[in-house]
């Protein structure tokens, strides 16, 4: 696995033949981007190759989500050894220590051991071990043995940073507008006037005894989390103005049948404190609050909520409670939510929540949208896949590794590619690739000189003697590996 899955094509080959064993995938991605220790043995049976050129290089060798591979260098007549770190998606901030204890084998007993710590980098990505003399020396000191060389590399990673998991393909290429600002009346208050003088009206009733309809409900909830359960306040008269369940819940008749003279501790109304105690069990402490805060006046809070599975639970929760106020400001917030590696998960649990209420299916099918997109559009780096794999590796995700494995075996799909035109339009202009049947697919967009030829053919122009007028488009097909012998029969709309 090591040595042969730094390739997005074969980790996809892999993944799609054993989509039935997802937890054995998984295991294995997981050893390749966190465990810190490997070692790399590599038998080099063409040594007479460095007496025509420069270098030998090993495969590449997988070790905590980098590239690694030892290189034997000759110049000036010496031979050394060299050990070379890669990040492939070039991201020119990543880093790597590590210690690294290069090994030649010796078949007379005197093997040669190195052992150097260093850090590689974009611009320092190789540490020479300055092993061996001249070259023509070292087949006599015992070190090339029927024609082979034996070298060992044991790696240990101590510290990695800035190691990129995703192409950054943006969603505005695809489509999809993530710019569009919110401008519902309803949803962009904030604290103005007519807040303050709520909350004079809501002072000076606090002076004296409040009457029931301005009692205050005591919400616990996130009882499962790590500081425990967090009790939130909210004015009973907020609620009853924005839920039809809770203006039911708190009318009149609901009050007479609770009376006003039992004990608070048993959830109904306490005749003392003017207060009603209610128990959320399926809801984090966040989503609660924030709900509240924005039925309160402080919309601007959900802003801050960067989680698509937050924001998924609090359109379920205003569909169970009646709440109708900020359910446009909560959708737009998911629709131009941007999607990362990271967040990709919560995504696909966000989809599952919305599919299963009958008034968000649109929202739901947009989603699932640019869940697919986004996974063909940054899928195409064996890190990526690793990071993914391996970061998703839990019972409770299993289900979204199974559903990118149905997304890169899938043979037919559509995109759409939206490119910016002007008068000036001259040079050819090709879409971020997206992944099918496991090659990248683009579209091509540009002016193509058709002379004495309909300008239908040329994708739409009106005069066929100005070849600046005609337009076409292309399909591009692409391997990873640089190899004549690939083929593919396509059908495309």
């Amino acid at each position: 696995s090591r040595c042969n899955f730094a390739s997005w094509q074969v980790i996809i080959n892999f993944v799609v033949k054993n989509k039935d064993k997802v937890e054995f995938v998984a295991k294995i991605f997981k050893a390749l981007k966190f465990d810190p220790c490997a070692t790399l043995k590599w038998i080099v049976t063409d040594m007479e190759k460095l007496g025509t050129q420069d270098e030998l290089s090993s495969p590449k060798f997988i070790v905590n989500n980098l590239e690694w591979k030892v290189v034997f260098a000759k110049q000036y007549g010496m031979v050394d050894v060299k050990i070379e770190c890669s990040n492939p998606n070039s991201f020119p901030d990543w880093s790597s220590k590590a210690e690294v204890e290069v090994t030649i084998h010796n078949h007379k007993g005197n093997n040669i051991v190195v052992k150097k710590i260093g850090v590689y980098s974009e611009r320092k990505p190789t540490k020479s071990f300055h092993i061996w003399a001249h070259y023509n020396s070292i087949e006599k000191e015992g070190f090339i043995k029927y024609g082979e060389v034996t070298v060992e590399a044991k790696i240990n990673v101590l510290e990695s940073n800035g190691t990129k998991e995703c192409l950054g393909v943006p969603e505005e290429c695809f489509g999809f507008d993530l710019s569009k600002p919110f401008t519902e009346d309803d949803c962009c208050l904030s604290t103005n006037d007519k807040d303050s003088d709520e909350s004079s009206r809501c002072s000076k009733k606090r002076k004296s005894a409040p009457p029931l309809d301005d009692s205050v409900v005591i919400f616990s909830c996130g009882e499962g989390e790590a500081n425990g359960p967090v009790e939130i306040l909210v004015r009973q008269s907020v609620l009853t103005a924005s839920s039809t369940y809770f203006a039911s819940m708190f009318s009149q008749n609901w009050k007479k049948a609770k009376g006003l003279t039992l004990n608070p501790d048993t959830d109904s109304v306490s005749n003392n404190n003017q207060s009603i105690r209610l128990t959320l069990t399926e809801y984090s402490s966040n989503v609660v609050k924030t709900l509240f805060d924005y039925l309160a006046g402080f919309p601007r809070m959900l802003e801050h909520v960067d989680d698509f599975e937050e924001l998924a639970d609090m359109l379920r929760f205003c569909d169970f409670y009646g709440i109708q106020k900020p359910v446009a400001h909560i959708s737009h917030r998911i629709s131009t939510l941007k999607l990362t590696v990271k967040n990709l998960a919560a995504c696909w649990r966000a989809s599952k929540v919305l599919g299963s209420l009958a008034k968000f299916t649109d929202l739901d099918t947009e989603l699932v949208f640019r869940f697919y997109t986004f996974v063909r559009a940054n899928f195409a780096s064996w890190q990526t896949l690793v990071a993914f794999f391996a970061d998703n590796y839990q019972e409770e995700d299993i289900g979204i590794l199974q559903s990118v494995v149905k997304i890169l075996a899938c043979k037919e799909g559509d995109f759409q590619y939206t490119i910016k035109f002007d008068e000036r339009f001259k040079m050819k202009k090709i879409s971020s690739p997206l992944l099918f049947s496991n090659f990248l697919w683009s579209i091509v967009a540009g002016r193509h000189p058709v002379q004495g030829a309909s300008a239908a053919a040329g994708g739409g122009g009106h005069n066929q003697n100005q070849e600046e007028d005609n337009f076409a488009l292309f399909v591009k097909c692409s391997s990873e590996q640089n190899s004549d012998e690939w083929k593919l029969k396509l059908d495309a709309e």
